[in-house]
Formats: structure tokens, sequence, C-alpha cells
């Protein structure tokens, strides 16, 4: 999430980047990473299990985190376009 988030955060603030380059980094490689589904599988698993308390700790801290590390991302992003632009 942090990643793609930098990837996108830069993309937008330099749109020259190439399509199949963009697409191809952001959902074809990092949104691997990051697939819903790795998450309903373990959240099933611990459910099955009478796990209720873990699966939802699970859900709710895999939401705070993934958010978390998207809005640094983000951030990063916008400090390394800052700088860009100021350097050219």
């Amino acid at each position: 999430s942090f990643v793609l988030a930098v990837l996108t955060t830069l993309w937008i603030a330099r749109p020259a980047t190439a399509f199949w380059l963009r697409a191809g980094l952001g959902p074809g490689l990092l949104g691997s990473f990051t697939t819903f589904s790795a998450v309903v599988f373990s959240m099933d698993q611990l459910a099955r299990a009478g796990g209720h308390p873990a699966w939802i700790a699970y859900l709710a801290l895999s939401l705070l985190l993934g958010l978390g590390a998207a809005a640094g991302g983000w951030r990063t992003g916008r400090l390394l376009a800052d700088r860009l632009q100021v350097a050219s």
C-alpha cells in the first residue's frame, strides 16, 4: 500500500510516465500484494475455527495498517514530487 501510494502520487505529479509502465507496476505487480482475497480467506479460516475476536481484530488491523501505509505513501510521494520539481 505504501509503495503503490508513493508511485501513484508521483505519477499524478509527473504524468509523462508511459501507461503500460503505470498499469504494469501499479495494479499489475503491486496490486497483487494488497489483494483483498487474502484478507477474506484469513478471516474465513479464523471464523470457522471459532476465533471471532481474532478475525474482527485481524480485519480492523488490516484496514487501519493498510490505510496508514497508504497515507504515509501519499505523503512521501508528495514530498518526492515537490523535490523533483524543485530540482527540475
